[in-house]
Protein backbone atom coordinates (compact mmCIF):
# COMPACT_ATOMS: atom_id res chain seq x y z
CA UNK A 1 0.00 0.00 0.00
CA UNK A 2 2.78 2.51 0.65
CA UNK A 3 4.56 1.71 -2.63
CA UNK A 4 1.34 2.69 -4.53
CA UNK A 5 0.85 5.85 -2.40
CA UNK A 6 4.35 6.73 -3.33
CA UNK A 7 4.37 5.45 -6.84
CA UNK A 8 0.57 7.71 -6.93
CA UNK A 9 3.00 11.11 -5.40
CA UNK A 10 6.28 10.29 -6.96
CA UNK A 11 5.73 12.75 -9.72
CA UNK A 12 4.68 15.22 -7.25
CA UNK A 13 7.21 14.85 -4.22
CA UNK A 14 10.69 13.32 -5.67
CA UNK A 15 11.15 15.54 -8.44
CA UNK A 16 11.89 18.74 -6.30
CA UNK A 17 11.77 19.90 -2.83
CA UNK A 18 11.30 23.96 -1.80
CA UNK A 19 12.39 24.54 -5.52
CA UNK A 20 15.42 22.48 -5.34
CA UNK A 21 16.24 19.26 -6.70
CA UNK A 22 17.18 16.28 -4.73
CA UNK A 23 19.25 12.75 -4.27
CA UNK A 24 17.46 9.95 -3.30
CA UNK A 25 18.88 9.06 -0.02
CA UNK A 26 20.22 10.99 3.02
CA UNK A 27 17.12 12.76 3.87
CA UNK A 28 16.77 14.26 7.50
CA UNK A 29 13.79 13.22 9.49
CA UNK A 30 11.10 16.07 8.57
CA UNK A 31 12.00 15.81 4.97
CA UNK A 32 9.50 15.42 1.75
CA UNK A 33 10.10 11.36 0.59
CA UNK A 34 8.14 8.62 -1.51
CA UNK A 35 10.26 6.00 -0.56
CA UNK A 36 12.46 4.91 2.32
CA UNK A 37 15.42 4.58 0.73
CA UNK A 38 15.47 8.17 0.55
CA UNK A 39 15.43 8.87 4.09
CA UNK A 40 18.55 8.66 6.62
CA UNK A 41 16.14 6.99 9.14
CA UNK A 42 14.89 4.20 5.80
CA UNK A 43 11.50 5.17 6.78
CA UNK A 44 9.17 7.26 4.91
CA UNK A 45 5.92 7.26 6.51
CA UNK A 46 2.59 7.45 5.26
CA UNK A 47 2.20 11.51 5.43
CA UNK A 48 4.99 11.04 3.29
CA UNK A 49 7.90 12.48 5.09
CA UNK A 50 10.99 11.03 6.53
CA UNK A 51 10.76 9.73 10.18
CA UNK A 52 12.55 7.80 12.71
CA UNK A 53 10.76 3.78 12.63
CA UNK A 54 8.14 3.02 14.82
CA UNK A 55 8.26 1.31 17.84
CA UNK A 56 6.71 -1.36 19.13
CA UNK A 57 2.38 -0.36 19.74
CA UNK A 58 3.32 1.98 17.06
CA UNK A 59 0.70 1.90 14.37
CA UNK A 60 2.74 0.28 10.42
CA UNK A 61 2.13 -0.88 7.35
CA UNK A 62 4.63 -3.25 6.53
CA UNK A 63 7.70 -5.01 8.27
CA UNK A 64 10.34 -2.35 7.12
CA UNK A 65 8.49 0.37 9.48
CA UNK A 66 9.20 -1.45 12.78
CA UNK A 67 12.54 -0.68 14.67
CA UNK A 68 11.73 -4.78 15.81
CA UNK A 69 11.54 -5.17 12.41
CA UNK A 70 8.01 -7.19 12.48
CA UNK A 71 4.07 -5.18 11.86
CA UNK A 72 1.54 -7.35 12.79
CA UNK A 73 -1.62 -8.15 11.46
CA UNK A 74 -3.35 -5.47 13.25
CA UNK A 75 -1.01 -3.08 11.69
CA UNK A 76 1.25 -2.64 14.84
CA UNK A 77 4.65 -2.84 15.56
CA UNK A 78 5.95 -5.81 17.22
CA UNK A 79 9.26 -6.63 18.88
CA UNK A 80 8.66 -9.92 19.14
CA UNK A 81 6.50 -12.18 17.83
CA UNK A 82 3.79 -13.52 20.43
CA UNK A 83 3.84 -16.46 22.51
CA UNK A 84 0.86 -18.81 22.24
CA UNK A 85 -2.24 -17.57 24.71
CA UNK A 86 -1.68 -14.06 23.27
CA UNK A 87 -4.44 -12.19 21.05
CA UNK A 88 -3.50 -12.00 17.23
CA UNK A 89 -4.65 -11.30 14.03
CA UNK A 90 -3.19 -13.84 11.59
CA UNK A 91 -0.78 -16.18 12.12
CA UNK A 92 2.90 -14.52 11.07
CA UNK A 93 2.20 -12.70 14.71
CA UNK A 94 2.29 -15.38 16.31
CA UNK A 95 6.01 -17.39 17.19
CA UNK A 96 3.88 -20.77 16.88
CA UNK A 97 2.60 -19.20 13.43
CA UNK A 98 -0.80 -20.50 13.97
CA UNK A 99 -3.68 -17.80 14.59
CA UNK A 100 -6.53 -19.58 16.15
CA UNK A 101 -10.02 -18.73 14.76
CA UNK A 102 -10.52 -17.49 18.22
CA UNK A 103 -8.04 -15.25 17.65
CA UNK A 104 -5.29 -16.70 20.33
CA UNK A 105 -1.64 -17.85 19.25
CA UNK A 106 -1.89 -21.51 20.23
CA UNK A 107 -0.01 -24.41 19.08
CA UNK A 108 -0.67 -25.96 15.88
CA UNK A 109 -2.52 -29.63 16.02
CA UNK A 110 -0.81 -32.78 15.84
CA UNK A 111 -2.02 -35.82 14.19
CA UNK A 112 -5.54 -37.15 15.43
CA UNK A 113 -6.42 -33.94 17.29
CA UNK A 114 -9.80 -31.75 15.72
CA UNK A 115 -8.73 -29.18 13.16
CA UNK A 116 -10.94 -26.77 10.93
CA UNK A 117 -8.25 -26.01 8.15
CA UNK A 118 -4.93 -27.34 6.92
CA UNK A 119 -2.98 -24.45 8.77
CA UNK A 120 -4.56 -26.15 11.39
CA UNK A 121 -2.27 -28.95 11.44
CA UNK A 122 1.85 -29.32 11.70
CA UNK A 123 1.32 -31.60 9.15
CA UNK A 124 -0.92 -28.72 6.62
CA UNK A 125 -3.14 -31.34 6.26
CA UNK A 126 -6.76 -31.38 7.65
CA UNK A 127 -8.83 -34.45 6.50
CA UNK A 128 -12.23 -34.45 5.57
CA UNK A 129 -13.21 -35.76 8.94
CA UNK A 130 -11.59 -32.21 10.31
CA UNK A 131 -8.66 -34.37 11.65
CA UNK A 132 -5.16 -33.48 11.36
CA UNK A 133 -3.70 -36.57 9.53
CA UNK A 134 -0.58 -37.15 7.11
CA UNK A 135 -1.02 -35.90 3.41
CA UNK A 136 -2.18 -38.88 1.06
CA UNK A 137 -0.06 -41.22 -0.87
CA UNK A 138 -0.68 -42.04 -4.16
CA UNK A 139 -3.91 -43.25 -5.09
CA UNK A 140 -5.66 -41.98 -1.93
CA UNK A 141 -8.85 -39.63 -2.19
CA UNK A 142 -8.06 -36.07 -2.57
CA UNK A 143 -9.35 -32.81 -2.73
CA UNK A 144 -6.78 -30.63 -3.92
CA UNK A 145 -3.13 -30.66 -4.45
CA UNK A 146 -2.16 -29.73 -0.89
CA UNK A 147 -3.70 -32.96 0.28
CA UNK A 148 -0.84 -35.14 -1.33
CA UNK A 149 2.28 -35.98 -0.69
CA UNK A 150 3.34 -35.91 -4.43
CA UNK A 151 1.61 -32.24 -4.73
CA UNK A 152 -0.87 -33.48 -6.91
CA UNK A 153 -4.44 -34.52 -6.97
CA UNK A 154 -5.90 -35.82 -10.35
CA UNK A 155 -9.11 -34.90 -11.76
CA UNK A 156 -10.62 -38.28 -10.43
CA UNK A 157 -9.68 -36.93 -6.69
CA UNK A 158 -6.62 -38.92 -6.80
CA UNK A 159 -3.11 -38.76 -5.31
CA UNK A 160 -0.91 -39.12 -8.36
CA UNK A 161 3.02 -39.47 -7.50
CA UNK A 162 4.11 -38.01 -10.61
CA UNK A 163 1.34 -37.18 -13.42
CA UNK A 164 -0.10 -39.63 -16.21
CA UNK A 165 2.09 -41.28 -19.77
CA UNK A 166 0.74 -40.88 -22.68
CA UNK A 167 -1.29 -43.82 -22.73
CA UNK A 168 -2.59 -43.78 -19.48
CA UNK A 169 -6.48 -43.05 -18.12
CA UNK A 170 -7.32 -39.40 -17.39
CA UNK A 171 -10.12 -37.06 -16.56
CA UNK A 172 -8.51 -33.60 -17.54
CA UNK A 173 -5.42 -32.31 -19.33
CA UNK A 174 -3.52 -31.43 -16.07
CA UNK A 175 -3.69 -35.16 -14.96
CA UNK A 176 -1.41 -36.03 -18.05
CA UNK A 177 2.28 -35.30 -18.47
CA UNK A 178 1.77 -34.26 -21.83
CA UNK A 179 -1.07 -32.10 -20.62
CA UNK A 180 -3.51 -33.58 -23.24
CA UNK A 181 -5.97 -35.37 -22.27
CA UNK A 182 -7.73 -36.70 -25.06
CA UNK A 183 -11.74 -36.79 -26.06
CA UNK A 184 -11.21 -40.69 -25.58
CA UNK A 185 -10.48 -39.72 -21.85
CA UNK A 186 -6.28 -40.58 -22.51
CA UNK A 187 -2.95 -39.07 -21.96
CA UNK A 188 -1.81 -38.41 -25.42
CA UNK A 189 0.76 -35.78 -27.43
CA UNK A 190 -0.63 -32.67 -28.65
CA UNK A 191 -1.07 -32.61 -32.02
CA UNK A 192 1.33 -30.99 -34.46
CA UNK A 193 0.67 -28.67 -37.25
CA UNK A 194 -1.31 -30.66 -40.11
CA UNK A 195 -2.71 -33.00 -37.56
CA UNK A 196 -6.53 -33.71 -37.21
CA UNK A 197 -8.07 -31.91 -34.43
CA UNK A 198 -11.36 -31.50 -32.94
CA UNK A 199 -10.66 -28.05 -30.33
CA UNK A 200 -7.74 -25.88 -30.08
CA UNK A 201 -6.45 -27.67 -26.77
CA UNK A 202 -5.80 -30.89 -29.35
CA UNK A 203 -2.67 -28.93 -30.73
CA UNK A 204 0.90 -27.80 -29.99
CA UNK A 205 0.36 -24.07 -31.86
CA UNK A 206 -3.19 -23.74 -29.71
CA UNK A 207 -5.14 -23.44 -32.90
CA UNK A 208 -7.37 -25.84 -34.91
CA UNK A 209 -8.45 -24.23 -37.97
CA UNK A 210 -11.85 -24.67 -39.40
CA UNK A 211 -11.35 -27.40 -41.56
CA UNK A 212 -10.21 -29.28 -38.40
CA UNK A 213 -6.79 -29.29 -39.10
CA UNK A 214 -3.89 -27.97 -36.51
CA UNK A 215 -2.13 -25.27 -37.98
CA UNK A 216 0.56 -22.01 -37.10
CA UNK A 217 -1.72 -19.04 -35.59
CA UNK A 218 -2.94 -16.55 -38.32
CA UNK A 219 -0.75 -13.27 -38.94
CA UNK A 220 -2.10 -9.68 -39.63
CA UNK A 221 -4.85 -9.24 -42.36
CA UNK A 222 -5.78 -13.67 -42.83
CA UNK A 223 -9.50 -14.52 -42.08
CA UNK A 224 -10.08 -15.34 -38.04
CA UNK A 225 -13.48 -16.07 -36.10
CA UNK A 226 -12.48 -15.43 -32.84
CA UNK A 227 -9.43 -13.44 -31.08
CA UNK A 228 -7.41 -16.85 -30.22
CA UNK A 229 -7.16 -17.36 -33.90
CA UNK A 230 -4.56 -14.61 -34.50
CA UNK A 231 -1.13 -14.53 -33.36
CA UNK A 232 -1.72 -10.90 -32.09
CA UNK A 233 -4.78 -12.07 -30.25
CA UNK A 234 -7.26 -9.75 -31.86
CA UNK A 235 -9.92 -10.15 -34.60
CA UNK A 236 -11.76 -7.65 -35.49
CA UNK A 237 -14.21 -6.81 -37.91
CA UNK A 238 -12.82 -4.76 -40.96
CA UNK A 239 -14.32 -5.90 -44.49
CA UNK A 240 -14.93 -9.64 -42.96
CA UNK A 241 -13.16 -10.42 -39.95
CA UNK A 242 -9.40 -10.05 -40.27
CA UNK A 243 -6.98 -10.19 -37.56
CA UNK A 244 -5.57 -6.91 -36.81
CA UNK A 245 -2.60 -5.59 -34.39
CA UNK A 246 -3.38 -6.08 -30.55
CA UNK A 247 -6.31 -3.47 -29.74
CA UNK A 248 -8.73 -5.08 -27.36
CA UNK A 249 -9.44 -7.70 -29.91
CA UNK A 250 -13.12 -9.07 -31.03
CA UNK A 251 -15.33 -9.27 -28.07
CA UNK A 252 -13.90 -5.37 -27.27
CA UNK A 253 -14.54 -4.38 -31.02
CA UNK A 254 -18.60 -6.07 -30.55
CA UNK A 255 -19.06 -4.46 -27.22
CA UNK A 256 -18.19 -0.98 -29.04
CA UNK A 257 -20.42 -1.84 -31.41
CA UNK A 258 -23.41 -2.22 -28.85
CA UNK A 259 -22.58 0.53 -26.62
CA UNK A 260 -22.26 2.79 -29.87
CA UNK A 261 -25.70 1.53 -31.19
CA UNK A 262 -27.15 2.04 -27.47
CA UNK A 263 -25.96 5.37 -27.38
CA UNK A 264 -27.19 6.40 -30.93
CA UNK A 265 -31.01 4.56 -30.14
CA UNK A 266 -31.26 6.76 -27.20
CA UNK A 267 -30.08 10.44 -29.42
CA UNK A 268 -33.15 9.38 -31.82
CA UNK A 269 -35.73 8.64 -29.31
CA UNK A 270 -34.74 11.75 -27.14
CA UNK A 271 -34.85 14.48 -30.52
Amino acid sequence: MKLFIATLFSFVVVGTVNGASHTAGGKANGSVCALDTECESAFCSVDLTCKDKQVSGETCIENDDCVGGYCSGTKKCLDTKLANGSGCAADNDCESTFCAVDFTCKAKKEVGEACAEDDDCTTAFCSVDFTCKEKQVDGEVCIENDDCQGGYCSGTKKCLDTKNADGSGCAVDNDCASLFCSVDFTCKAKREVGESCVQDDDCTTAFCSVDFSCKEKLGINQTCIEDDDCQSGSCAQLSGFKCVESSGGLAWNLTFTLLFGIFASFLLIAF
